[in-house]
């Protein structure tokens, strides 16, 4: 069993992507996967607990089966990560150390 966190939510579709806390590259989830609480209660950045499952076919992939909300403090944190400060537009690029 997993933990991650909902990277994005695809309501119109009822698909999502999770986050994991412990591998890299996210997973993908339908709504027919979460249990517990209806998909349009999910959001972005809650923290989740599911299961790891592969589909069969001619691409390999990951899927998460058995999505239910978890308590935020099994991720060691108390609330969804904040996004990178926006870059200002006139904002100089640093020079590579191998130019001048």
């Amino acid at each position: 069993m997993g933990i991650g966190i909902i990277a994005k939510l695809i309501g119109e579709k009822g698909i999502g992507f999770i986050a994991p806390c412990d591998e890299g590259g996210d997973v993908f989830f339908h709504c027919s996967a979460v249990v517990g609480e209806p998909f349009e209660q999910l959001k972005e950045g809650q923290a989740v607990s599911f299961e790891l499952e592969r589909t069969i076919g001619r691409r390999e992939r990951r899927r998460a089966a058995k999505v239910e909300r978890c308590d935020e403090r099994l991720l060691g944190r108390t609330s969804a990560p904040e996004p990178p400060a926006p870059r200002h537009p006139n904002a100089r690029r640093r020079k590579p150390s191998w130019r001048n």
